[in-house]
């Protein structure tokens, strides 16, 4: 029994699907884009909650061996932060978003 669950899992980890989508998956290759991917997720989040955002602001720089993007969005009046950062030449899924607003974590 305990055979067939791993020789299933190891099919699952090797299906068709998983490349794809590692395939399509972007490689962010310079501080512009990471700011980008940046800002399309603070703005995905806040309209997944029916937030309207406007505006924005970004800022890129290397630190490291990393790319660091701090962006900004004007909600409800205010300014709201976030700070992303990936390895240089990294792709999406590694990227880190840390927002300060706590509605969007």
């Amino acid at each position: 029994m305990a055979l067939q669950a791993i020789v299933f899992s190891l099919a699952l980890a090797m299906s068709p699907g998983t490349d794809a989508q590692v395939a399509q998956e972007r490689t962010l290759d310079s501080g512009d884009q990471l700011a980008s991917w940046c800002i399309d997720e603070m703005r995905a989040r806040y309209a997944a909650r029916g937030i309207t955002t406007y505006g924005s602001a970004i800022s890129h720089r290397v630190e490291g061996n990393s790319y660091v993007a701090d962006v900004r969005l004007s909600v409800d009046g205010e300014h709201r932060r976030a700070r992303c950062a990936v390895p240089i030449g990294g792709r999406e899924r590694f990227a880190s978003f840390a927002p300060e607003d706590a509605r969007i974590r």
